[in-house]
């Protein structure tokens, strides 16, 4: 029983938001950049650009669910800090 009341977090909501917020950041700056003129060894013509796009898709879904993630974090936060405050009062 005493086990289960030692035990550390596995992640604090500030360590989880900078995770997520830096692969946010990561993956603003990969659509941002713009492709350079290099010789590639992938196909040219329709299945390239299909392919291309469906990427920037997934990619772009992929930054728009971590930002809402970081922005229910940051709405958690102050709840979990709310519901802290009264109970830590009421210990026995």
């Amino acid at each position: 029983m005493k086990q289960g009341f030692g035990r550390i977090a596995a992640e604090t909501y500030a360590e989880r938001e900078a995770r997520l917020q830096k692969a946010a950041d990561a993956i603003d700056q990969r659509l941002n950049t713009p492709e350079t003129p290099q010789m590639h060894l992938r196909p040219t013509g329709q299945m390239r650009i299909e392919g291309d796009r469906i990427g920037r898709e997934a990619m772009q879904e992929r930054r728009d669910d971590l930002q809402k993630e970081i922005e229910r974090i940051k709405q958690e936060r102050p709840l979990g800090q709310q519901m802290d405050g009264p109970n830590k009062s009421k210990s026995i």
